[in-house]
């Protein structure tokens, strides 16, 4: 009987190979009970994991959520059979799924045998290479032990379990069908899918939950899942990017996964999300997070093209790779649509991230080069959050630009300096503001300090400057007056080499907003050979509610522990100057540059301008000696005399301003003169290139320090010109523009003349060439018109009346003929000395000369003239043609004789003199 048994089981193991199964069973996992008898069993099939089963329609591995499956009353004889996935289906069971299975095998006396096998392996009865068989056996025997016992084999079903036999092993515990079959193998699992629930939520509220995403070429809408692959990298995509929920606006954010994901922390922020899950049938979600956005937007303001955005801009956002890019600005400047509130994020290793822009650092529009000059993110990057709809702004300045179209007005003060180094410094005001260019190539291009930012910090007006050499470099004092709260201060800045050192507050005035156009103090500025400095005012009391008149400040700059510029005062309250009032006004004032003399002070008063001096003198109070007033104006043969400006030559001073004379039947002033006079000499020179037509307006002087050579410059019908008082010059400067001012120089050829161009917005400084080029061969005007260009003018005066004399324009067969230069050195205290500078040059005359001159007498006041003129007074003025050779007069012409009976004006404009029978001779 024995050597029968094993007949049997050599022809069942036989059967195994040829048909699968025991006792006729189909299928690869067989159940097979031993010592069953009478008894029956139930099985229970289940899994707490992920399962997959096959679809043969569409061959794809399909997921399940759940799995479960009982049968009971089971006998010895019953099939009891699985199919792996992939079969036909024949088994008593069906298939089973790839999963980690729960068994339970119970038997009618309830004992129970529960194990688990973990059959996720594609491989699994299907890679011939891998495994040499694919039935599985479970056997089992209830009664063995208190529990039963169970284990698993390979081929036909053993009778008891022999610990010794690699094709068996115990169900104690989890069995890997893998491992049981090929015990290094790997399971082939990239078939399975395991579910991700993706969710858009609003960051605020996440209760909330809408919209749709985008995964494996599918729209999944929130809170639906999706199937992945588990242990591999794989992605998922934002859908719907924006929403709105109780009429705020939100947008799609980050990403969030639960913990069960495996996410990349480094695109969190992006429009996808890479990740990898496990198998485990844990929770896994993914949440696009969406937060409320504004709308942000960042721009350019050109201040004097009427604050449009114009050029590019850099942006930095955080969520994308947080590096700045280039945009345009042009027009309504960048837009970010959806800026996310308050955003400040970790990226990467660094914390609190933010939205960031970044400015050029300059921008040429309509061939204009606008610098930076400040607002709301820098040249080099601003950080920055916003919690409602923002705009961010670049303020942008342009060089040698004003949309203040009296920028230039204020002849008296001085505007422009040049610095021994050759630097040019301009102050002028723009966008209600003080601003401060320099130059370092005789005006070639310019470049506007304080990093582009103004001077005032505020609205401010009526800028004037100059300049101190020290061991460190050249000291720039600026003085303005700047708007506050309650009324205006009167600010004075120290510059060094162009960089800002120290701020001094001069004066505080109180009055209402209404009044700051009205409240003009005109501060000016001069510095002296010792760096003593003299600080000056305007202050109409009647609206500042004190006392009206001219002010002034004095100290003296010295090097702070000799690095920095810093002033000490004498004076520590504004003082009032002697004698000034509510009448005067458009101060004036210069320093001697290369030697320590008095301050130069001229204003105006009365339509009469004063001179006086202000002398250094430790003895006085104040440190200063005040000069009495002194009126220049007298004599100049005009009526009303305004807007002066000064310079400090060697011993004294030349002042310029405009002179009008008044039609005496009209009352109303005719077009004015730029008037001239030497302040040592006393003599006066008078220009306009329109004799009376245009007014010339606002002149401006300064000086060649070499030679203590004066400049004027003054604008006619918005067309530059410069003149010269000794030799006595005008040339034009052909720039446009009105107002003018001079630099001072070393020499002429350093010298420039820069108007303010009015012709259109935004309004730009010209620059002449440099004052040499004009005046430098002592060039004479050339093609006159009706004008009296070349000529001489006399006044007389007494007690206020002046009477007036005009002669000139000789022109003698297309020759013009010149006077006698006047010296700067000249003092006119006698007749003989007169007559001498009222001499023409010689020229030549014959019976056939072209000869014409031009003459004009008048009075400046012919009310005051009746006065003075009685039968015994009167004056008289008359023209002499005398011969070279012989001395003697042979033409006398224009006798005009002022009385109390006769005051009206004389003009007698190119006379042609009939020369026949004159021979031929010399004359002047």
């Amino acid at each position: 009987k024995l050597s029968a048994i094993i007949i049997i089981m050599v022809l069942l193991l036989l059967s195994h190979n040829l048909f699968s199964g025991v006792k006729g069973v189909t299928g690869e996992i067989i159940f097979n009970p031993i010592n069953l008898g009478s008894q029956t069993y139930s099985i229970t099939v289940s899994t707490n994991e992920y399962c997959w089963v096959w679809d043969t329609t569409t061959n794809k591995t399909v997921f399940l959520p759940t799995y479960s499956f009982n049968k009971s009353g089971l006998t010895g004889d019953s099939s009891a059979a699985f199919s792996e996935p992939k079969a036909a289906n024949r088994a008593s069971f069906g298939t089973i799924p790839w999963g980690k299975m729960i068994f339970d095998i119970q038997s009618t006396y309830g004992v129970n045998l529960s194990f688990t096998i973990d059959l996720r392996d594609v491989g699994w009865s299907q890679d011939t290479s891998k495994y040499w068989t694919h039935d599985t056996y479970i056997n089992f025997d209830f009664t063995v032990g208190e529990n039963g016992f169970a284990f698993l084999s390979q081929g036909a079903p053993k009778d008891s379990f022999n610990i010794n036999d690699a094709t068996q092993i115990s169900l104690s515990s989890t069995v890997y069908i893998w491992s049981f079959w090929s015990p290094n193998s790997s399971p082939a699992q990239s078939a399975f899918k395991v579910p991700v629930t993706l969710f858009n939520k609003i960051e605020e509220n996440p209760s909330i939950s809408f919209g749709f995403l985008n995964a494996n070429g599918n729209q999944v809408f929130s809170g639906d899942y999706d199937l992945f692959n588990f242990n591999q990298n794989q992605t998922v995509f934002e859908g719907t990017l924006d929403t709105i929920y109780n009429s705020q606006r939100y947008y799609s954010f980050n990403w969030l996964p639960n913990q069960n994901v495996s996410g990349n922390s480094s695109n969190l922020y992006n429009s996808s999300f890479n990740f990898s899950v496990g198998m485990a049938k844990l929770t896994k979600s993914i949440t696009r997070n969406f937060r409320t956005v504004w709308p942000l937007t960042i721009k350019n303001n050109l201040g004097e093209v009427g604050g449009i955005s114009i050029g590019n801009i850099s942006f930095k956002d955080p969520i994308t790779d947080n590096t700045y890019h280039s945009y345009s600005a042009t027009e309504t400047g960048f837009l970010k649509d959806n800026a996310f509130d308050s955003l400040s994020i970790l990226v990467g290793s660094n914390p609190n991230q933010k939205y960031g822009a970044k400015a050029v650092s300059t921008i040429n529009y309509n061939g204009r080069n606008y610098q930076y000059s400040g607002g709301d993110f820098s040249t080099s990057g601003t950080d920055f959050i916003i919690t409602g709809p923002t705009t961010k702004t670049a303020y942008y300045k342009g060089t040698q630009l004003s949309s203040n179209i009296n920028a230039f007005t204020n002849n008296s003060q001085r505007k422009i300096v040049r610095t021994p180094d050759g630097v040019m410094h301009l102050v002028y005001e723009s966008l209600d503001r003080v601003w401060y260019e320099i130059s370092t190539d005789n005006g070639a291009t310019w470049e506007i300090m304080n990093g582009g930012s103004s001077v005032s910090t505020g609205t401010a007006k009526l800028v004037s400057a100059d300049y101190f050499n020290t061991t460190q470099g050249n000291v720039i004092a600026i003085v303005y007056q700047a708007y506050n709260s309650i009324g205006s201060n009167l600010i004075l800045d120290l510059y060094l080499n162009g960089v800002f050192q120290q701020t001094n507050g001069l004066a505080i005035y109180s009055h209402s907003s209404g009044e700051i156009d009205a409240f003009n103090t005109n501060p000016i500025v001069a510095i002296n050979s010792n760096g003593q400095i003299l600080v000056s005012w305007y202050v109409d009391g009647e609206i500042a509610g004190t006392t009206s008149g001219l002010y002034y400040k004095y100290g003296y700059i010295y090097l702070a522990y000799g690095l920095y510029p810093v002033i000490s005062w004498y004076t520590s309250s504004p003082v009032i100057i002697s004698g000034s009032g509510i009448a005067t006004f458009n101060p004036s004032v210069s320093a001697y540059k290369s030697a320590l003399q008095p301050f130069q002070l001229v204003y105006e008063n009365s339509n009469q301008i004063y001179h006086l001096t202000l002398t250094d003198n430790a003895n006085h109070i104040n440190h200063i000696e005040e000069s009495t007033p002194q009126v220049i104006s007298s004599g100049s043969g005009f009526a009303r005399n305004n807007n002066p400006s000064i310079t400090a030559i060697n011993g004294g001073a030349y002042a310029v301003w405009e002179g009008r004379k008044v039609n005496r039947v009209t009352g109303i002033p005719k077009p004015s003169w730029a008037v001239a006079k030497n302040l040592i000499t006393g003599v006066f020179s008078n220009f306009s290139n329109s004799n009376e037509v245009i007014d010339a307006l606002a002149p401006n002087i300064n000086i060649a320090v070499s030679n203590s050579k004066v400049v004027l410059a003054w604008s006619e019908n918005l067309s530059g010109y410069v003149g010269e008082p000794s030799p006595s010059t005008l040339q034009s400067l052909n720039i446009s523009g009105k107002y003018i001012q001079l630099n001072n120089g070393g020499t002429k050829s350093q010298m420039y003349a820069t108007t303010l161009n009015i012709g259109s917005e935004p309004f730009y400084f010209n620059l002449s060439n440099n004052i040499g080029s004009y005046l430098g061969l002592n060039k004479s005007k050339a093609g006159y018109n009706t004008s009296i260009i070349i000529g001489r003018k006399g006044v007389v005066y007494n007690n206020g009346t002046e009477f007036y004399f005009n002669i000139g324009e000789i022109n003698v067969d297309g020759q013009n003929i010149n006077f006698n230069s006047i010296p700067d050195t000249a003092a006119i205290s006698e007749e003989e000395m007169l007559n001498k500078y009222l001499v023409s040059d010689s020229f030549i005359l014959n019976n056939n000369s072209d000869f014409t001159y031009s003459v004009n007498y008048g009075i400046a006041d012919s009310l005051s003239a009746v006065k003075l003129l009685s039968k015994d007074n009167s004056v008289s003025f008359t023209v002499e043609l005398i011969d070279v050779k012989t001395q003697k007069v042979i033409g006398v012409y224009d006798e005009v004789k002022y009385t109390q009976s006769n005051t009206t004006d004389y003009n007698n404009i190119k006379y042609k003199v009939d020369t026949k029978g004159i021979g031929n001779r010399e004359v002047f």
